[in-house]
């Protein structure tokens, strides 16, 4: 078990201590002032697919870009991620 996971299982500290320990965060010294309750959210649009399947099918490949956002629990957006995924074919074989 590594240090990341035993802190994880320390129920008796507080969300926002076991974050501080966090080992990345401990090392530069980041202070956790504030835990706020927040869900995630991503909209899906089919026509997003439809383009990736599209392009596969002409290309043979698609890197798309998603994305999510974290929001508090009145709404407001804390947080907007952008992830690129490079969705190829079972068989795809790179030209390098």
């Amino acid at each position: 078990m590594n240090l990341r996971c035993l802190i994880a299982r320390l129920d008796f500290l507080s969300g926002r201590t076991r974050l501080a320990l966090y080992p990345p965060f401990r090392l530069m010294r980041i202070k956790v002032l504030e835990i706020a309750s927040r869900g995630a959210r991503c909209a899906y649009d089919p026509e997003h697919e439809r383009a990736i399947r599209e392009e596969i099918t002409e290309k043979g490949r698609s890197t798309p870009v998603f994305e999510y956002g974290c929001f508090l629990s009145d709404g407001v957006l804390c947080t907007l991620g952008r992830n690129t995924v490079a969705t190829r074919p079972k068989d795809y074989k790179n030209s390098t």
